[in-house]
């Protein structure tokens, strides 16, 4: 195995190890529902949610408030109080990170093109 190769096998090792760690992350256990639940106070009035309930209808709206037993939400049908033990799951529009993994790519990208540039051609 020559140099070149060695080096190229190093840093797709090296990438490989990062997906896997990402992964491994990813597939943690979930939380407790009590601390989904808490996750809710953090909401600001009038964020953009979705609301799944258990019966698999959804909707989407603004965030009004959340109390022990029920959420309410400005839907497209005006103001309604979701009763707690009704919804499956809460999900908010989280902050764009598009800039920040543009710079983890440049910087993955970067890294790369440096071992190949270092590579000795003998």
């Amino acid at each position: 195995m020559n140099r070149r190769t060695q080096h190229f096998a190093m840093g797709m090792t090296v990438l490989m190890l990062g997906f896997i760690e990402v992964a491994s992350v990813s597939a943690a256990e979930p939380k407790s529902t009590q601390a989904n639940c808490e996750n809710l106070k953090q909401l600001a009035p009038g964020q953009q949610i979705w609301l799944v309930l258990n019966d698999a209808k959804s909707y989407r709206g603004q965030f009004r408030a959340v109390r022990d037993e029920a959420i309410m939400a400005r839907v497209a049908t005006g103001e309604q109080t979701f009763e707690r033990q009704n919804v499956l799951r809460v999900s908010a529009k989280a902050k764009s990170r598009r800039g920040r993994n543009e710079l983890i790519g440049a910087a993955i990208g970067a890294g790369l093109g440096g071992v190949a540039v270092g590579m000795d051609c003998h």
